[in-house]
């Protein structure tokens, strides 16, 4: 295998890449140091427990072999989810994609990038320097965790689960069309299965409202990027990459600090 040798290893995927953007001192706390922002749970609990669900059923598992619940998740919600997914099933009986892969982890190294001497001719298999690794010794490699990858007429489409509250605005095409999320997914398939996806699909799964007068609902939208769109965002990666590699180079630098939104998070 070709290649240097390689003493370490930056894995950055969507939240680590969106974590140093925001505040790369919140960057360093969750990831460096590995100390955990505390929310609100309710919604990521529910969220967890939908894409299990949901996982199992495009699995093909039957419904006694469906995982249980997670003790520390009340009742209250274990509920709304089997119910959420019951109507989830009854909204969409039958899919109409193959399946290539659920929960689908692809680990893509940066290769060919402006600070190393990539070619653009290496595989996914190969250990390339990258992002000034010749000099550091550390692989920079992008990780994407895909809840759906499924074969549609028009190619290989991916599909991801987004759970949201009633009136929620995190999930309209318009935000979708600016994220680059996209952009490192469909980047990240071809890589791996040499064709690049047709799209990625956002299903949309609404909750009931909050005392249960309306019930659940279902979407999904559609979005894809350009050739210039994927380079822009590979060109953020690599960029954070390298800023990350330079602040781990100085163990008693302050890492830049953007702490707006500190009010709303507790760690430990």
């Amino acid at each position: 295998m070709r290649g240097h040798f390689l003493s370490d290893i930056l894995r950055i995927d969507n939240s680590a890449l969106k974590a140093f953007l925001y505040c790369p001192a919140f960057y360093q706390e969750q990831y460096e140091h590995k100390i955990r922002a505390k929310g609100e749970h309710s919604a990521l609990d529910f969220g967890s427990r939908m894409h299990q669900l949901l996982e199992w059923r495009l699995k093909g598992l039957r419904l006694d072999q469906y995982p249980i619940k997670d003790p520390k998740l009340s009742q209250e919600l274990e509920d709304e989810a089997q119910y959420t997914f019951e109507a989830y099933c009854q909204h969409y009986p039958e899919e109409a994609w193959a399946t290539v892969g659920v929960e689908q982890l692809l680990e893509v190294p940066l290769i060919d990038c402006t600070f190393c001497s990539g070619t653009g001719t290496e595989t996914f298999f190969d250990l390339n320097p990258c992002s000034h690794c010749a000099g550091t010794g550390v692989q920079v490699v992008y990780v994407a965790k895909m809840d759906w990858l499924a074969r549609s007429p028009e190619g290989l489409r991916i599909i991801d689960h987004k759970t949201e509250e009633r009136g929620g605005v995190n999930n309209t095409l318009q935000r979708w069309q600016y994220l680059t999320q996209v952009s490192l997914y469909q980047w990240a398939v071809e890589q791996v299965y040499g064709e690049r996806p047709y799209g990625i699909t956002i299903d949309i799964i609404t909750r009931r409202s909050p005392k249960g007068q309306k019930p659940p609902e279902f979407s999904r939208i559609d979005t894809s990027r350009t050739t210039t769109q994927i380079e822009q965002a590979l060109g953020t990666l690599r960029w954070v990459a390298q800023r990350i590699i330079e602040l781990r180079a100085q163990p008693d630098s302050l890492w830049p600090q953007n702490r707006d939104n500190c009010f709303k998070w507790r760690f430990g």
